[in-house]
């Protein structure tokens, strides 16, 4: 699979991507011959979804799970995506990449009345509640690229309809490390990583409202269903603050093929102040399924049982672009 997503993403770079039909339609009612069309645009994005809990904040000493769970949120990023197409008759081909990489941090600490737990640690080894340290690193990051084809549905004065559809090749990396630290000389670590990749297929269909020569709305709406795989790892060491010894109470890999899907959805602004220009603002909101795999150790007895989740991550804000027809 790297060896395909490379020559994708050297591709992508190379022709320079995410396309924006709207405008490379919208060129063409004008009456021009064929033409490219070439845009750069910013997401300011925040991932959400579940995975970064990493400990439970404990008021009292009773020995019972019992307060508020802490969790790593991400912080909002901006997803790099470029885009290169070219138009002719009523349809268009484009070639686009877009990028969401970031990490976050958070850390919580106690001390008797209070407590924090170690609950990802494997529960034969672990403290369960404890005074010290919890800390914890989430990072995410997603890639796509497309090669589509789009044409258009209807258009007159106001409005304009257009169908896309082609190829998707995704994914996405998540990761949660965590270290707990108590108060006198012992660490827990835990390292959960997962790797979603595959390639598919991609559709939707999108819309103009033009308000008058300058100004215009559009949105739409993306479907793309991708058959591959999810790799995931889970890690637990424990060690003294010293590092002078250091046992591995889980050290477990999967590889499992997997089908998984995306769903986009966004609607922005236009201003097209010449013939060949196009700047806009707007928001998206981009849901991933069946992406992020997650193995925990939960009983104290049966050391072997592992205990899988499967969940998504999503992605939502705004967006900024300009895009060029020549």
């Amino acid at each position: 699979f790297m060896n395909r997503k490379h020559f994708f993403v050297c591709a992508a770079l190379f022709a320079v991507l995410l396309t924006a039909p709207v405008f490379a339609d919208n060129h063409e009612e004008e009456g021009d011959s064929p033409s490219f069309f070439v845009m750069v645009e910013g997401a300011f994005t925040t991932a959400t979804g579940p995975g970064g809990n990493y400990t439970l904040l404990q008021p009292n000493s009773d020995g019972q799970p019992q307060g508020v769970m802490q969790g790593v949120d991400m912080d909002s990023a901006t997803a790099p995506r470029l885009g290169f197409g070219w138009n002719a008759g009523n349809g268009w081909w484009s070639i686009s990449w877009s990028q969401w990489d970031d990490d976050s941090m958070d850390s919580i600490s106690a001390a008797d009345p209070n407590y924090v737990w170690d609950m990802l640690y494997h529960s034969d080894d672990a403290w369960d509640s404890f005074e010290g340290t919890a800390s914890a690193m989430r990072t995410v990051d997603a890639t796509t690229i497309d090669l589509t084809y789009g044409r258009k549905v209807f258009s007159d004065d106001k409005f304009s309809g257009n169908w896309m559809f082609g190829l998707r090749s995704a994914s996405l990396d998540h990761m949660l490390n965590v270290s707990y630290a108590d108060l006198f000389d012992e660490l827990h670590h835990v390292d959960l990583a997962s790797e979603a990749s595959g390639i598919g297929f991609v559709g939707g269909v999108s819309g103009s409202y033009h308000m008058n020569d300058h100004w215009f709305v559009t949105g739409g709406f993306q479907y793309s269903f991708m058959t591959g795989e999810v790799e995931s790892m889970s890690y637990m060491e424990e060690t003294d603050v010293l590092g002078t010894f250091v046992d591995v109470d889980a050290d477990v890999m999967s590889e499992e093929d997997r089908t998984f899907s995306i769903m986009t959805a966004s609607a922005s602004l236009v201003w097209h102040p010449t013939a060949s220009t196009y700047f806009w603002v707007g928001y998206e909101i981009s849901q991933w399924d069946n992406v992020v795999d997650t193995h925990l150790y939960p009983d104290d007895v049966s050391e072997g049982f592992v205990q899988t989740d499967t969940t998504g991550i999503n992605f939502d804000g705004f967006k900024v672009g300009v895009g060029f027809t020549f």
